[in-house]
């Protein structure tokens, strides 16, 4: 199993580095992105997301069955909260086989306190780069 194989236990649709892992290498990265993008093939696919500001500061968690639409929403400033922090970045993203099993999650995640949210974002993405690049959209 390579490291952007690895699921979190509980939830196995989640795509991501091992948390034991101290480096990330090239490879490793692409890895994850490839995993990232595939979600951008139109197909309707329940997915919880974590965006963040630039400064890392601000962070929000969502939940989507388009997130490719979605993105482009928060990116175009049409989301209040996320346009008024400057929340752009998609950091962390898991697939779920099921709408309610995603909004499920999200509400899980969003009554985490933010330590926790942020070893959850470090766990898969350390460097918090952006998994959708805006040019790729």
């Amino acid at each position: 199993m390579t490291k952007a194989q690895w699921t979190h236990p509980g939830n196995e649709h989640q795509v991501g580095a091992h948390p034991a892992t101290q480096s990330r290498d090239l490879a490793t990265t692409i890895e994850v992105f490839e995993a990232t993008t595939s979600m951008f093939d139109g197909k309707r696919q329940p997915a919880v997301y974590i965006l963040a500001s630039p400064n890392r500061r601000a962070i929000y968690v969502g939940v989507t069955t388009n997130l490719e639409r979605r993105l482009i929403e928060h990116r175009l400033g049409r989301v209040e909260h996320t346009a008024q922090y400057n929340i752009r970045c998609l950091v962390y993203v898991e697939a779920h086989e099921t709408a309610p099993d995603a909004i499920a999650r999200e509400k899980q995640i969003k009554r985490w306190r933010r330590e926790k949210k942020v070893a959850l974002i470090d766990s898969v993405n350390p460097e918090w780069e952006d998994l959708a690049p805006e040019a790729s959209m």
